[in-house]
């Protein structure tokens, strides 16, 4: 028994295999991120007033997996962390009596965390970080002067080795590192030069959507229209994600396709259903599945049997359609399912 020939009518378009693994956006978490600074200047060392901060904002991360369930792992551009409160500090006077040599106010301070790409074992990780100013002002006002303003924005601080670890625990993605960060400052209206040294404790999660229905499925011959779930998870390494099709016409022949792009057109190939894919659309015509007397189909996703372009990454997200054999009026033609959207994990 085979295919109606309408459902070999889907133009496969084979896009080049997918770009590298896409970032994720962590959040941190403020009241676990806290850090000091310190230092020392031309004038003498810096003494905050506190000494204490926190961070808030998020920062992104790469990953891949492989043979792991994380193979490695890399912090890039495109999110900020927001220094709070401002950093205020001053410089000792010798004599003790005496007004401080200078006072220190750093303010707004937006940093993005970079670093190289480092392997991850059992969780454990090694990079070397850095970050960028992306806004803030260094306000210092020396003893008897004015103050000297310096837009800070473009500053890079000198990379510093990190040590830490990254867990997959259900949907959510952990992250707890030791965090480094070496500045060094100068300051032209005054002539001051300084090495501002920050350390603490990165705290930060990721947690992907739960699987997100979408589009809209024709009623097939069982008098219902056709829907898809997913179950199971979505780490890449687990490798236990499932597709699930209900209300199907029994005994009727199908397969799965899908793509990263959401669309919406009608009559596919001809058919009943409405194609809710676009884009590079792939085809898993090599595993065609019946729905038996129950109609419905249960299937595993073969991650290491997809065509050759269709590359799922850790961080991307791909949408799913069943494609299915049905009955009009008594004659043959074919009918969809919804679609369903799924975000990938490690």
């Amino acid at each position: 028994m085979r295919l109606h020939p309408l459902l070999g009518a889907l133009p496969v378009l084979l896009a080049s295999t997918a770009a590298a693994q896409a970032p994720l956006n962590y959040t941190v978490d403020q009241s676990a991120s806290q850090f000091t600074f310190s230092g020392s200047t031309s004038l003498g060392a810096i003494v905050g007033t506190p000494p204490n901060f926190s961070l808030v904002g998020s920062t992104n991360i790469v990953t891949t997996t492989g043979g792991l369930p994380i193979q490695s792992i890399q912090f890039v551009p495109g999110a900020t962390v927001l220094v709070t409160p401002d950093l205020t500090a001053e410089i000792p006077n010798p004599v003790p009596f005496l007004p401080p040599l200078a006072t220190i106010v750093i303010s707004n301070l937006q940093l993005e965390l970079q670093s190289d790409v480092g392997n991850v074992s059992s969780g454990s990780f090694n990079v070397n970080i850095f970050s960028t100013t992306i806004s803030g002002t260094s306000t210092i006002t020396a003893l008897g002067g004015s103050p000297s303003v310096v837009d800070l924005t473009g500053t890079t601080s000198t990379p510093q080795p990190m040590g830490g670890q990254i867990a997959l625990n259900g949907s959510t993605l952990s992250l707890d590192a030791p965090l480094q960060l070496a500045f060094q400052l100068s300051d032209p209206g005054s002539g001051t030069t300084a090495n501002l040294n920050v350390q603490g404790t990165l705290e930060a999660d990721y947690t992907a959507p739960a699987p997100t229905s979408y589009c809209s499925s024709v009623p097939n011959s069982s008098g219902a229209a056709g829907v898809i779930q997913a179950s199971g998870s979505q780490s890449l390494f687990a490798s236990s994600l499932t597709l699930d099709a209900t209300n199907l016409p029994t005994l009727s022949l199908g397969y799965f396709i899908f793509s990263e792009s959401q669309g919406f057109a009608t009559g596919l190939g001809g058919g009943q259903g409405n194609l809710c894919l676009s884009g590079g659309i792939f085809r898993l015509s090599n595993f065609i599945q019946s729905s038996g007397f129950t109609g419905q189909v249960n299937f595993p996703v073969p991650f290491s049997g997809l065509p050759p372009a269709a590359t799922i990454n850790a961080g991307e997200t791909w949408n799913f359609q069943y494609w299915f054999r049905d009955a009009s009026g008594g004659t043959a033609t074919s009918n969809t399912t919804d679609g369903v959207s799924v975000m990938f994990l490690p």
